[in-house]
């Protein structure tokens, strides 16, 4: 069995991408419990609603929410308080994914929870995978400002800290990163390089699923776009958020760097420095 995990910002082209993994052929649970589509996201969210409140619960034991631009205490898996909900998480995964073959969830908030569902995963034995899209901070602040009401300096520090942070939580795992820009310019392109980065067992037939690709990831419904040399001459935005969203287009270029030792250490050292911030 695999399980595959999307970990992205908001805004950052996550439920796209997990309908492509459907498309490929990973469950996507109970689609009576995804999350409703809406204004924001027409084609919708493609997300479980007990995965997302659960994520919720998570973060509000810990006192903090979906918007934190910090990290998380040490250790904060094993409090007690977090500990009672492991086995709402399990129930959750055994109601939804019990004995699917490939299964694919997401919630942009795995980024800063994904511990707590590894250890899940590990429990369950299960052979897990994940997909990184990210997207440009600057369309990204554009988008949840306004959605959500967030003021831009804020979302460009959550938007480091869900990066950051999901990079290092799937470090040493079987991960592909991709560009949400580049995703929509190439969807069939893209689905591919997924297919080929993950461990899907059922053989490839591009065919007979393209069209649903395509219809699915409309460029016109991106109502953000916003060019690197745009967030470059930004001075709003920290040099360190600049760099990670350099090593974000470099890891999706380069062939097997997301895996090196060198991706991580530089993953690390711009963490730190967005803690320090």
């Amino acid at each position: 069995m695999l399980a595959i995990f999307v970990l992205g910002m908001h805004r950052s082209g996550t439920s796209m991408t997990t309908r492509v993994i459907n498309i490929l052929g990973a469950d996507i649970g109970n689609k009576q419990k995804l999350l409703a589509p809406y204004t924001a996201n027409q084609k919708g969210y493609w997300e479980q609603i007990e995965i997302m409140h659960l994520n919720d619960g998570i973060l509000g034991r810990l006192n903090v929410d979906w918007r934190m631009t910090s990290s998380l205490p040490e250790n904060w898996t094993q409090r007690e308080n977090v500990s009672a909900l492991k086995e709402n998480g399990m129930n959750i995964i055994k109601n939804h994914f019990l004995n699917k073959e490939v299964w694919v969830c997401k919630d942009p908030r795995f980024c800063l929870t994904y511990p707590f569902w590894e250890e899940l995963m590990q429990e369950l034995k299960m052979n897990c995978a994940f997909v990184h899209p990210f997207r440009n901070p600057l369309a990204v602040a554009q988008s949840v400002t306004r959605q959500y009401r967030v003021p831009k300096p804020e979302v460009i520090k959550m938007w480091a800290n869900y990066v950051l942070s999901a990079f290092m939580h799937t470090y040493q795992k079987q991960r592909v990163i991709l560009s949400y820009d580049r995703f929509l310019e190439d969807p069939l392109l893209y689905a591919r390089k997924i297919y080929e980065g993950l461990p899907f067992t059922e053989p490839l037939n591009l065919s007979e699923i393209e069209q649903s690709i395509v219809d699915f990831t409309e460029p016109n419904l991106r109502h953000f776009k916003v060019d690197s040399e745009n967030l470059i001459n930004d001075e709003d935005v920290p040099t360190y958020v600049k760099e990670t969203y350099q090593l974000c287009l470099m890891a999706e270029e380069r062939a097997g760097y997301c895996d090196q030792e060198a991706f991580h250490r530089q993953v690390c050292n711009l963490y730190k420095e967005h803690i320090e911030q």
